[in-house]
């Protein structure tokens, strides 16, 4: 299941009086404390059982296993999305061996039993449009099961669509949770680091969409936290451990006309809008991260001239405890000249006296039918930054966070991979990351990836990031980080005597003179071929 499910409370209205008499104040609804304990693992006993027999299945018909090698590390988290933006905090395991429990950290971001990671998206809209899960090392498919439902809200012991591969040198990663019909590899099959497995989804045990990771021995009784820590594991499994992050933070927003009050939010997500008439009640809703115990919220609206309408003072939340994951929805104040006056309004909204988003709401006297603006401008960058050939490559979405579309709609990215200008990947996730297999990664590539965002109806200009790996041509002789028409023109220039303001060689095919050969080298390079 996804740890501790979100703390879900509308924040109430309660008459009194305000600064205009038609205004309403609001009080925080009681809520519960993200605890459950004695859940068990979110792998049921079924499931365990399948998919520890399958081991010993591969094991006898395969007694030296996967390979022989130094014992891997987790080089990066097996889902197609940022840990702590558009991923919701890990539900981690439980190093308790008594009722209660406890995490590496010696938190208590995991439940009784937890024996993996889980990762979890932010929605069911997040995996319906579809979250990639990777492999995170080479391996053999020991288990595969699919065909399961996958929109699970209850821990009910169904089983889920998943798989177990054999990593080498007796380690087992479990993959689990995944949607139907998307498991990729089967029973027998070899995988690369980086190899798309699976979408992420809520296929059984589980509460939300998610992907449960997990290392163990052949016999499943050894589990091997990846995370390091005083309560925890003194070795560290991943190349670069991710730290632990307590900041506060909205990983979702949106304003919404409809009344909330009646709608299911998490796993599910909230209905959202741009827009409110004069004659439209408003409401907004977000999922906070890391909410301090005994927080409050201030709500601050601001007129279209930047000028305050309304302050609401410091309120209490009333959680009396740290919540990891909570979501709330608000029913805004009644402000008089919202009621007036068109334009951007902005609602500023304070945790604990610290800005945690000022979003931007467009009023005017009657909402617009199919009113819709395109998502905010992204950039993307590759992880690891100056990539390892034999080694899985991701690119990452950098873009505000809860603030990422003027409507508040869910985004989406078109992430289309090319490999000296030939396409070898494209896929529409809602994740903020892409993965490139490892096998793709060689020395003498030039490496681009495209990123389109998009909220279903209109686009966003697309973003590119490109590399070249050491040893090899560069056709992008012009920087501009495309290798296209462009930079013949550019190299024609050069080898003609021109100004060559990005400082590149012109003897592109290294013979020892700049001359026609080097531009009839640039264009078959452009065109897919090899470097010279």
């Amino acid at each position: 299941m996804l740890l501790a499910p979100l703390v879900i409370a509308a924040i109430a209205l309660q008459p009194g009086p305000s600064l205009d008499p038609s205004v309403a104040h609001l009080v925080p609804a009681s809520v519960s404390p993200p605890r459950i304990e004695g859940a068990g693992d979110c792998i049921n006993p079924a499931d365990r059982a399948a998919g520890l027999a399958a081991i010993a299945a591969w094991r006898a018909a395969h007694p030296s296993g996967y390979q022989s090698r130094s014992f891997p590390l987790t080089p990066f988290v097996p889902i197609g999305a940022t840990l702590f933006a558009d991923l919701l905090p890990p539900g981690y395991v439980d190093h308790d061996p008594t009722a209660g429990f406890q995490d590496y950290s010696c938190h208590n971001f995991t439940y009784d039993g937890h024996q993996g990671t889980d990762f979890g998206l932010r929605s069911f809209a997040e995996q319906d449009i579809g979250v990639p899960d990777f492999a995170v090392l080479p391996g053999v498919v020991t288990y595969y099961h699919d065909g399961e439902p996958d929109h699970s809200t209850c821990l009910c012991g169904t089983l889920a669509n998943s798989i177990i591969v054999d990593h080498g040198n007796g380690l087992y990663g479990w993959y689990w949770h995944m949607a139907t019909g998307t498991v990729v590899p089967h029973l027998g099959d070899s995988v690369e680091q980086g190899q798309q497995i699976g979408l992420a989804a809520s296929s059984g045990n589980s509460a939300g969409p998610h992907i449960h990771f997990q290392l163990t021995d052949a016999t499943g009784n050894t589990v091997y936290d990846p995370f390091a820590g005083p309560c925890g594991s003194a070795q560290s499994l991943w190349v670069n451990q991710p730290p632990l992050n307590l900041n506060t933070y909205i990983a979702d927003f949106g304003y919404s006309t409809d009344n909330l009050s009646g709608i299911r939010g998490y796993p599910s997500r909230y209905p959202n809008t741009g827009q409110m008439g004069f004659d439209q009640f408003l409401w907004f809703w977000m999922q906070i991260v890391n909410l301090p115990a005994n927080a409050t919220w201030r709500q601050r609206y601001y007129r279209p001239d930047g000028s305050l309408a309304f302050d609401s003072g410091a309120i209490a939340f009333g959680n009396s405890e740290l919540y990891r994951n909570s979501q709330y929805w608000f029913y805004t104040y009644y402000i008089n000249d919202m009621r007036t006056i068109a334009g951007t309004w902005s609602i500023r909204f304070d945790i604990n006296g610290v800005e945690a988003i000022t979003a931007p709401i467009q009023v005017r006297p009657q909402a617009t039918p199919g009113f819709n603006r395109p998502p905010a401008a992204v950039t993307v960058s590759f992880d690891p930054p100056s990539p390892t050939p034999g080694a899985a490559l991701f690119a990452r979405v950098n873009a505000p966070l809860a603030l990422d579309d003027p409507d508040y709609d869910l985004v989406r990215y078109q992430y289309t991979w090319l490999i000296n200008g030939q396409q070898v990947r494209s896929n529409t996730f809602a994740g903020r990351a892409d993965a490139l297999p490892a096998s793709l990664v060689t020395p003498g590539t030039f490496i681009e990836c495209r990123v389109t965002p998009s909220d279903g109806r209109a686009a966003a200009p697309t973003a590119i990031a490109s590399v070249s790996l050491p040893g090899q041509c560069d056709p992008d002789v012009n920087q501009d980080g495309v290798a296209d028409q462009g930079d013949v023109d550019y190299l024609i220039n050069v080898v003609a005597g021109g100004s060559n303001p990005s400082g590149i060689d012109p003897d592109f095919n290294q013979d020892g003179v700049a001359d026609q050969g080097d531009i009839d080298a640039l264009i078959n390079v452009i065109a897919g071929g090899q470097c010279p």
